[in-house]
């Protein structure tokens, strides 16, 4: 494993940005509750929109590479529109078994 700040792995370290400094403040002074700027909190929004993965796939692919991500990524993929076609076919005979019982 590499040892990577979390700076490193988005990669704001090459443009100067520190993750800590988008929090505004630090809650340490009494008046200065912590809070987040715009940025860091839009993707929040989009991070619990769309789930944990969304931002936690480029992380996975930091560590384990792309020899072992990609296939990973097309596995999981596939699996997932099996299981959706699965869906799909037991709605569809879950209607037309609630509609012949009618």
């Amino acid at each position: 494993m590499r040892d990577a700040s979390p700076d490193m792995i988005w990669g704001f370290e090459s443009c100067g940005m520190d993750i800590c400094s988008w929090f505004k403040g630090d809650g340490t002074k009494k008046n200065d509750p912590k809070t987040v700027n715009i940025f860091l909190g839009f993707f929040f929004v989009v991070n619990y929109c769309l789930g944990t993965g969304f931002l936690g796939i480029p992380y996975a692919f930091f560590y384990s590479g792309y020899f072992a991500a990609v296939p990973a990524l097309l596995f999981i993929s596939v699996v997932s529109w099996i299981n959706a076609n699965y869906l799909l076919e037991i709605m569809a005979r879950a209607q037309v078994s609630d509609e012949y019982n009618r």
